[in-house]
């Protein structure tokens, strides 16, 4: 079997027991080290007016509000430079009687890839609520909205 591209980092092509998935929508087991369910998230970005180089590049990325993060992060797709699309991965079992759910920080950059320092052209966070799909579930998507802004 034969994966998509969008999916090769973040889905199994398929599972040792010979059950082939069908849905790339459903979250997969990842067989690795185990893993206990996963989540999307959609960040639409708005960039600052004035053109913008082709040479720009969006940076998101999900962080833990308290402790470490319990998860592993996949880009899954880059539309143009206003969407991203980014897995999450459950690494740790959830405490006993717990909702899977962990608080983070939605944290989007634009960079300038002409320098070598890649300097930071805009930013913006804003605070999210993950909830977990298990295993074998059709992943949950939430979407989240960020103006990037100059700093």
């Amino acid at each position: 079997m034969t994966c998509g591209a969008v999916f090769v980092a973040s889905a199994a092509c398929s599972d040792p027991t010979g059950n082939e998935s069908s849905d790339p929508a459903r979250c997969e087991q990842t067989y690795e080290f185990g893993n206990y369910g996963c989540v999307r998230v959609v960040a639409l970005l708005s960039v600052p007016d004035g053109p913008l180089s082709a040479h720009m590049k969006t940076h998101v990325r999900l962080r833990a509000m308290s402790g470490q993060d319990r998860w592993t992060e996949t880009v899954l797709s880059e539309r143009e430079i206003r969407m991203v699309t980014i897995q999450a991965q459950l690494m740790l079992a959830p405490l006993p009687h717990r909702v899977d759910t962990v608080s983070v920080w939605v944290v989007a950059q634009l960079r300038d890839l002409t320098q070598s320092s890649a300097p930071m052209v805009a930013i913006d966070s804003v605070r999210h609520l993950l909830r977990f799909a298990p295993v074998g579930a059709l992943a949950t998507v939430d979407t989240v909205s960020l103006q990037l802004k100059r700093p």
